[in-house]
């Protein structure tokens, strides 16, 4: 099995607060993760209610998915930088059994973001927590992602 952490990269709408939950799969002709697959909107009211069992259910199947080609990785620059302005972006990975791991990431350019390089912003919580918990930690890790750095 791969040593590359279950991970995967969730949006939120700025103004309708609902989730795009974006997948990504082993690729070993490259031996890194990759996008993989169609993204999944997921309502806001659906994200409170069963928020971490979906991402939990995401990270389990991340070391079985195959990689295929994702529809996100063929948008054009403009239709990124679009979808972009429209979205903050929380990457999510699975530490170890027990914990998950939400860093914030920043808008670094039109189409590409960067994560704090210390880990000074990320929230940890347990892979256990409440489907309450995890959305308020959610909600803290979001808007920690919502500046534009330089």
């Amino acid at each position: 099995m791969s040593r590359i952490r279950p991970h995967l990269s969730l949006f939120r709408n700025k103004e309708s607060g609902d989730f795009v939950l974006h997948n990504f799969a082993i690729n070993p002709d490259i031996g890194a993760s990759t996008s993989c697959g169609s993204s999944v909107t997921v309502p806001d009211s659906v994200m409170r209610m069963q928020g971490r069992e979906l991402v939990l259910q995401n990270l389990r199947e991340f070391h079985r998915r195959q990689p295929s080609p994702s529809a996100f990785t063929k948008l054009t620059r403009k239709e990124k930088a679009g979808f972009y302005a429209l979205h903050d972006l929380v990457s999510i990975d699975q530490m170890d059994r027990d914990q998950l791991r939400l860093t914030p990431m920043h808008r670094v350019s039109a189409i590409g973001f960067e994560g704090a390089i210390d880990g000074a912003e990320d929230v940890i919580i347990p892979a256990d927590a409440s489907e309450h918990f995890f959305y308020a930690e959610l909600l803290i890790a979001f808007r920690r992602s919502s500046k534009v750095l330089p």
